[in-house]
C-alpha cells in the first residue's frame, strides 16, 4: 500500500499534499473531515480535469468475461432528486433498490448509510449497449432477407 503525507497549510496559503513523492496542489477552500471509524474521507463537489482507477491486469485476478442479464438492467429504476436542503437536482438511483440488483454496487458506511458506486456500472452498462446492438444487428439482416424475398 502506498505510504502519503498530507500537510494542510493556513487559507491564505493554499494546501499541499504528498503522495509517493508526487506533489499536488488544491484551491485555498480546500476543507474536509476524516472519519476513522470507516476510514473514508467525505469531500464535497469534486472537480477535477479526470478521475483515474486502477485497471492494468497486473492488479487483477480471476478475471473473467461479464455475464450480464439484460432482465437486471431493466429493473434498474433511474431517479431525479435532490438532496435534502438543496434544491440541485440529481440524477440516480435510489442505494436500497439496487442493492437488490447489483449488491456489490452499494456500500455501506459505519453509520448504516449506503452509496452508490458508479464507475463501476460504467462496463456493466457498456456490455448492455453491446447486447442490445448486436441484437439490432441479427434483427436487421433478418428484416433485409424478408425485404430482398
Amino acid at each position: 500500500m502506498s505510504s502519503y503525507v498530507v500537510s494542510l497549510k493556513t487559507p491564505e496559503e493554499g494546501s499541499v499534499q504528498y503522495l509517493d513523492g508526487k506533489k499536488a496542489e488544491f484551491s485555498t477552500q480546500v476543507g474536509f473531515t476524516f472519519s476513522q471509524t470507516d476510514n473514508t474521507l467525505h469531500v464535497e463537489n469534486v472537480e477535477a480535469d479526470s478521475f483515474i482507477t486502477r485497471s492494468d491486469n497486473q492488479f487483477k485476478e480471476n478475471i473473467t468475461n461479464l455475464e450480464l442479464n439484460i432482465s437486471d438492467i431493466e429493473k434498474l429504476d433511474a431517479k431525479q432528486y435532490n438532496y435534502k436542503g438543496d434544491t440541485k437536482i440529481h440524477y440516480g438511483y435510489i442505494a436500497q433498490e439496487l442493492m437488490d440488483i447489483f449488491p456489490q454496487l452499494v456500500a455501506k458506511d459505519s453509520s448504516e448509510k449506503l452509496y452508490v458506486n458508479y464507475q463501476e456500472m460504467i462496463p456493466i452498462l457498456t456490455e448492455c449497449v453491446k447486447t442490445l446492438h448486436h441484437k439490432n444487428q441479427v434483427l436487421e439482416e433478418k428484416l433485409n432477407s424478408i425485404l430482398q424475398s
